[in-house]
């Protein structure tokens, strides 16, 4: 799991005990492309990333992470802290990565194919990838990694949520598809071509751009027995096909507990980044941190801060800061033990199991108490199971479906639920109409566990909020603050009725749906909470391949869980960062864009492809097609503030080259392929500062249809007032020629298409012009059709804003906070004593406001 964060200025790593991960991986989606019924093609060339080089007597370019606290391993599947997961999401690669936005972006499979069932998924995995040792990386690679973590969830459970509805022998025996298959000598997850990979689901699943695995080389991993690699093996060599690779001594330093030290991998196949060394430092306090951020030169280029940290950077020289909710979808929540065993109800009070009980506690505890004094109001009042940082599937109570902070309904609710007697110490107690599984006489007393305050102070604050707020309500709570191992013991063994924990996920909700469903009851899900018609949902949100029904299914799923209140979700903290702007740039807006967020572990991050030290030539390098013996256009662009020296090579033994003048120079030059393949085409430029490389692929194919290369997007302008018009052109080049398919969507709400003809390997355009009525932050997103294949998709962001009235001179105060940071990641011991829990949820929809409902 991960970090916590800290008002008084502490910020210590904490993981996760039990089987909670989070803070890891999903996605959200592809815009503009296929329907997902049809082939999700992505154009196997990219040209994201750069590669600096010092000029010649240049040092090396280096980057400086900080965090606080150790790292817990090196090994992908035992690691508990976010830090571990940005050292993986460095070294490894999943299938698809994630985008600034978001939204899935191929990585080790250039595309992902479902047939018309929707059970079946076909990846194509991208050819000239090697592992971080030299050794080839094949489709057997994926094979391997697939297969490995799903032969026993019970010895190796690290990433069961992402795969636990991939056939397997264990699902086969239990029927239904997947024993068809296994019947038929299919197994869940094959190779089926030379660089083609099928995977398998028990039922249709429309996520499987989605599976968050780092992919592990089968040479080294199949040496390692799945117990081994969960709880032993220490991988104090991690091979990988990451962006980076480990140095030589890191699994010396990694023991030694000091700062890591990793290298550019400059074959990496999106293209190698700018950044050289990348040294990971681990502080043990935030005071030396924020020293370190500030020293000349800086200890560090980036940090994760506490609100204490962050408040102390505000306006230091040099340094820029974001604080945002966390794209990893961190909450804290309150949870009511669910679990129905003899040894768990024999000490635990049966009221947990009393919807209209946990109601009643919802609306008297004071979330925006908890935000304002727990959290230094470094959050945003929680809710649901899934963070508003994804709108798009965030559910979010309003009116009288939500359970808003009243002492009054609360006590009339508790009241008309056959708890309205009291005993001498003002605690209710069950009466004759209570639930026939609450024993008449029963107290209205829960127990409740957190971490520690030194670590958590929030959650204990939190906690010490509810004790007097239910007291209030007439509900007696008693709570102790434990370490996070023991306080995993607890919760999953069912020894305390109540407690406060977190959970993280990632952009796509499966993940936080999932760890609540009845599918995960096996040392996930954490309250054993198990409600047929959330796992309804959760089942209809896998299968629904129209974006838009999938989110009504999750927004339907996350409605029945609110209602039931078996969660009640406290609040989303922000997290906070601070960096140096004079040691590099191209740091962008993280609140715009929470994908950048250094908290984004999910392989390729965007950020590291976009850092350059000042001074740098910007340079990209085009896509391209064609076929062989043909000419073929290869294009691209420099910026730069001074004349430099270019060179271009096409990838097979060919070079060209020339000068370039201060400013923005077009690059093209024409090229013939003899025989047809993938070739690495990479446009340099130095300027005496860095040599900076781009890389793209020409696909030259001998057969079938060429997809359109070099979309571009262009706006006339991208910001104004209410009611500005913004002129848009679009332009696009196709190999074959033909008619193409020109479709922009504005970002509001509003889409538009065009259709031209191209000339074969010649440019077209289209224009488009679009009014932004309302103000807010737009991106208007495009690509390029053929009928078969699209382009990638180019974008634009717009600023609408309203004018500022004047006014007359205020003194200013400037508000700073102590707030929380915290984010997740993996965790887990798994302590059970039952493999499947049953409860006792009735299925009752939530009151009305007063007068509420009877039993």
């Amino acid at each position: 799991m991960t970090c916590g964060g800290y008002r008084a200025g502490l910020l210590r790593p904490g993981g996760r005990g039990g089987r909670r991960i989070g803070g890891r991986r999903i996605r959200a989606r592809r815009l503009g492309l296929c329907a997902l019924v049809a082939s999700l093609v992505v154009l196997q060339a990219f040209a994201i990333a750069f590669l600096a080089v010092p000029a010649s007597g240049q040092a090396p370019v280096t980057m400086r992470a900080g965090w606080l606290g150790s790292m817990t391993s090196l090994n992908p599947f035992i690691g508990i802290n976010d830090v571990d997961y940005f050292f993986y999401g460095l070294i490894y690669d999943y299938l698809f990565a994630i985008d600034e936005d978001q939204r899935p972006l191929p990585n080790l499979a250039v595309s992902a194919t479902p047939d018309a069932s929707g059970f079946n998924w076909t990846y194509v995995i991208r050819q000239g990838v090697s592992w971080s040792d030299g050794t080839p990386f094949t489709a057997d690679d994926v094979v391997f990694t697939f297969e490995y973590n799903t032969r026993d969830f019970g010895f190796l459970w690290a990433y069961e949520p992402y795969v636990n509805r991939i056939c397997s022998l264990d699902k086969a025996r239990a029927g239904g598809y997947c024993q068809t298959l296994y019947n038929q000598g299919l197994a869940g997850v094959e190779r089926t071509g030379p660089w083609e990979v099928t995977i398998r689901f028990d039922a249709p699943f429309a996520i499987g751009e989605f599976l968050m695995v780092p992919i592990i080389p089968q040479h080294i991993w199949q040496n390692i027995n799945i117990n081994q690699a969960q709880y032993f093996y220490a991988n104090l060599n991690p091979v990988g096909t990451g962006v980076f690779i480990g140095d030589a001594d890191i699994g010396t330093r990694w023991s030694a507990g000091q700062s890591l030290r990793l290298h550019r991998n400059a074959n990496y196949h999106l293209g190698p980044t700018a950044i050289e060394n990348l040294e990971i430092i681990l502080y043990p306090d935030e005071t030396s941190m924020i020293i370190g951020i500030q020293r000349n030169p800086p200890e560090i280029d980036l940090g994760v801060f506490s609100s204490n940290g962050y408040r102390a950077l505000a306006g230091k020289p040099n340094i820029d800061r974001a604080e945002s909710l966390i794209t990893t979808q961190y909450w804290t929540e309150i949870g009511f033990q669910q679990l129905d065993a003899p040894g768990v109800n024999n000490k635990l009070n049966p009221v947990r199991w009393d919807e209209n009980v946990r109601r009643a506690l919802a609306m008297a505890t004071n979330k925006t108490y908890v935000v304002n004094n727990c959290y230094d109001g470094a959050g945003v009042e929680g809710s649901s199971l899934v963070s508003p940082v994804t709108p798009e599937w965030h559910y979010e109570p309003t009116g009288a479906e939500k359970f808003a902070f009243d002492k009054a309904r609360a006590n009339q609710l508790l009241d008309a639920s056959g708890y309205a007697a009291r005993d001498i110490d003002g605690v209710r107690i069950a009466g004759p109409s209570a639930p026939s599984y609450v024993p008449a006489g029963k107290r209205l007393d829960l127990t409740m566990a957190t971490r520690l305050a030194s670590e958590f102070p929030g959650e204990v604050c939190s906690a010490e909020r509810a004790v007097l707020d239910w007291a209030d309500v007439g509900v007696q709570l008693t709570f102790q603050s434990v370490e996070e191992t023991t306080l995993s013991n607890l919760v999953y063994n069912g020894d305390v009725d109540t407690y406060i924990w977190y959970w993280s996920g990632d952009p796509e909700p499966n993940y936080l749906l999932s760890i609540e469903s009845g599918f995960t009851l096996d040392g996930w899900n954490d309250n054993y909470w198990d409600n047929a018609s959330f796992n309804q949902e959760y089942l209809a949100y896998l299968s629904s391949f129209d974006r838009a029904e999938r989110a009504v299914h999750a927004k339907a799923a996350q409605k029945i869980h609110y209602d039931s209140a078996v969660y009640i979700v406290l609040v989303y903290p922000y997290g906070q960062w601070a960096w140096r702007t004079d040691r590099f740039s191209g740091w962008g807006d993280w609140v715009a864009h929470p994908g950048r967020q250094v908290n984004a572990f999910w392989t390729a991050h965007p950020l590291f492809f976009d850092l350059r030290p000042p001074g740098s030539p910007t340079v990209s390098a085009d896509a391209a097609t064609g076929r062989p013996n043909q000419v073929v256009t290869i294009t691209g662009r420099i910026q730069d503030t001074v004349s430099g020296t270019w060179y271009l090579t096409f990838g097979d033994g060919a070079v060209t080259g020339g000068t370039y003048a201060a400013g923005t120079t077009p690059i093209s030059e024409s090229h013939t392929y003899p025989t047809d393949g993938t070739y690495v085409v990479t446009l340099s430029a130095e300027n005496g500062i860095a040599n900076v490389t781009s890389r793209a692929e020409a696909v030259i194919q001998a057969v079938g249809n060429l997809a359109p290369t070099n979309a571009a997007l262009i706006a006339d302008r991208t910001s104004g007032p209410p009611g500005t018009r913004v002129n848009f052109t679009l332009s696009a080049r196709d190999a074959e020629g033909g008619t193409l398919t020109f479709s922009i969507d504005f970002g509001d709400g509003s889409r538009d298409s065009a259709s031209r003809t191209a000339a074969a390997n010649a440019t077209a355009t289209a224009t488009f012009s679009h009014v932004y009525a309302d103000a807010g932050n737009y991106r208007a997103e495009a690509n390029v059709s053929d009928g078969q294949l699209v382009t990638q998709t180019p974008f634009v962001d717009v600023t609408i804003q309203s004018p500022v009235p004047p006014t007359a001179p205020l003194d200013i105060v400037v508000l700073t906070s102590i707030g929380l940071v915290v984010v997740a990641a993996v965790g887990g011991i798994g302590y059970l004593l039952w493999r499947r829990g049953k409860t006792k949820e009735p299925e009752t929809p939530p009151p009305p406001p007063p007068p509420p409902p009877t039993q």
